[in-house]
């Protein structure tokens, strides 16, 4: 009973969930990591790894100004009114907490880059900034992993930053380019194997640091084990039941925070939200990305919001 009192269940490894799990640890909680694939970081890993941080310490140390008013601006003018999903008290907080979020994690030893040069997406408009807002991972080194090193959900091995990806595109059109891509490819990617290392770039490099910070503190992290439903009792959630080794188990504890990413692979909610005469195929998000966290929430009366919303791309 006294080990429920300060379990904190995370549904999801990805960076979301990570940093869920490393804050309740460092709180004096005791987390525990639960993932349905076999590897760690869902979409996370497999994306650009960037985190839209205005203000943060990275651009201040690069000289880039920016304040909370510009970012403030930014936010309503784009967001609009979106109700209680981004109400005026959240995008204050996420504007304020965002910055010391960086500095807290770098606190722990995670290393972040300015990905300075790519523009916010609207950036005539008042507030918006050309240089950017982006923090990103510096590449990691995944055999700090140890056991762990392949079990990461990577979808791009080479150690690139999110702009890399313009350079190595013109490589055949601009010298340049050509330079930088030969850079990447072979100072960072080869030289680096040729000294022992496996550097990871982008949504790989953000996992394998949240991932080394998370295995430092001795935290655990259950793959294979998938969300069933959640406890509820007299009006409050009490814990999860999972599937673990195919068999159904209840975990119960102080609190359970759902980090599970969307619905991309369940056609049933796509059809019902997004109704667009597409198929679960059409998505490159992770492969366990279906909704059930989601679900689970409905089920004991969650409210949502913005369901019928995406990052949308061609």
């Amino acid at each position: 009973m006294d080990e429920e009192l300060k379990r904190i269940i995370v549904v999801g490894s990805g960076s979301a969930g990570m940093v869920a799990a490393i804050a309740a640890k460092e709180a004096g909680l005791d987390p525990v990591v639960l993932e349905s694939n076999n590897k760690v970081g869902g979409s996370s890993a497999m994306s650009g790894g960037g985190m839209w941080i205005p203000n943060n310490p990275l651009m201040k140390r690069s000289g880039v100004k920016d304040s909370f008013e510009d970012a403030r601006k930014y936010m309503d003018l784009t967001i609009g009114d979106a109700g209680p999903a981004s109400s005026p008290v959240r995008r204050e907080t996420y504007l304020i907490e965002g910055p010391k979020m960086v500095e807290w994690l770098e606190s722990l030893g995670m290393r972040f880059h300015y990905g300075k040069g790519y523009a916010d997406y609207y950036p005539e408009l008042p507030g918006g900034s050309t240089l950017g807002r982006l923090v990103e991972p510096e590449p990691f080194d995944l055999k700090k992993l140890g056991a762990w090193q392949d079990k990461i959900n990577l979808s791009i091995p080479i150690p690139v930053y999110t702009l890399d990806g313009v350079q190595i595109s013109l490589s055949m059109r601009s010298f340049s380019s050509f330079l930088h891509t030969a850079n990447v490819i072979g100072i960072r990617t080869v030289g680096s194997m040729l000294l022992g290392k496996k550097l990871a770039g982008i949504g790989g490099a953000l996992i394998g640091q949240l991932l080394h910070v998370a295995l430092q503190r001795g935290i655990p992290i259950w793959l294979n084990t998938p969300l069933v439903e959640l406890i509820q009792e007299e009006g409050e959630i009490r814990g999860v039941i999972i599937e673990k080794d195919g068999k159904r188990e209840e975990l119960r504890g102080k609190a359970v925070i759902l980090a599970a990413g969307g619905f991309p692979h369940n056609n049933e909610m796509r059809q019902k939200y997004h109704p667009h005469p597409i198929t679960t195929d059409w998505t490159v998000a992770n492969k366990t990305n279906t909704g059930t966290a989601i679900q689970a929430g409905m089920a004991v009366g969650a409210a949502t919001a913005l369901m019928d919303d995406a990052w949308w791309g061609p």
